[in-house]
């Protein structure tokens, strides 16, 4: 069960994911890894395949707290190519739902839109809704889970950026 929750912790909640959506347009890869706990699992399966009967749906993302750490490590060598020079993003988050779940952690619900630019020469709309789990940590939140629904059934080139 899950219960709505008040005006405040609503908009901090909000301020938290814009501030999210900040670092990451900006490049600060480092902080926005800071957002995480250490138990993170982040994933993004593909939205046209169902699981039958128990099996498992394949994911195009499917981290831990490592593997975010290793990605982000990597987007500083220069050798994550796909990212070289680094795209110019910028992201839009709308109709963001907070609620409250019975072991005090947050249920949020919220929609992405993301314009992606390489090179001068290609553009993307990635689109997708995002659910997250938000534990409090001192006067602002950590995500310990954050699974993202893509809109889309085939992305138009490699995913190299994070949702």
């Amino acid at each position: 069960m899950s219960a709505p929750v008040s005006v405040e912790v609503q908009l901090a909640v909000e301020r938290f994911l814009y501030r999210e959506a900040a670092l990451l347009d900006d490049g600060d890869f480092e902080a926005w890894l800071n957002l995480f706990d250490a138990e993170v699992y982040y994933e993004a399966p593909l939205n046209d395949v169902a699981p039958d009967h128990g099996a498992t749906a394949l994911k195009i993302i499917s981290d831990g707290y490592e593997q975010l750490a290793l990605r982000v490590a990597r987007l500083g060598t220069g050798l994550a190519h796909a990212e070289q020079p680094r795209s110019r993003t910028r992201r839009h988050l709308g109709n963001i739902l907070v609620d409250l779940n019975d072991d005090e952690t947050l249920a949020v619900r919220s929609n992405l839109l993301l314009y992606q630019s390489r090179l001068e020469r290609s553009e993307a709309l990635i689109s997708a809704v995002r659910f997250d789990r938000l534990v409090a940590h001192g006067d602002s939140y950590r995500i310990v889970h954050r699974r993202v629904m893509l809109d889309q059934r085939l992305l138009p080139r490699a995913l190299s950026v994070f949702l």
